[in-house]
């Protein structure tokens, strides 16, 4: 949910289903199919995730990002107790920089 609306229709016009729990836990429900992953990582990820290397994007536009997201978090949940963040997916990493930046939890990504 997103300001308390259903978030169905995500970035690039992907159907998209997130979850976020109160521990502040956040995961797709229902997840893609695996042939559904393998097609997206194959045809499309690179064009579309790798940011960093897209001059009118680059690391700032992935900081401004990482930005969004953790505010729409800490909207939803409350970040005091906040020890660990974990990424699986994180592509190039480079929005955690902001996280390590912004709180004092140990960052996990892949």
């Amino acid at each position: 949910m997103l300001n308390k609306e259903p978030l169905t229709n995500g970035q690039f016009d992907y159907k998209i289903y997130p979850v976020i729990c109160e521990c502040g836990l956040v995961y797709l429900n229902p997840r893609w199919d695996k042939n559904t992953y393998s097609e997206f990582y194959t045809e499309n990820y690179d064009e579309l995730y790798r940011l960093d290397d897209k001059e009118d994007y680059g690391v700032e536009g992935i900081t401004m990002h990482m930005k969004e997201v953790y505010g729409r978090c800490c909207n939803l949940i409350d970040t005091s107790d906040m020890k660990n963040i974990i990424d699986i997916g994180s592509g190039s990493g480079y929005g955690f920089d902001f996280l390590r930046k912004k709180t004092s939890c140990k960052i996990f990504c892949n």
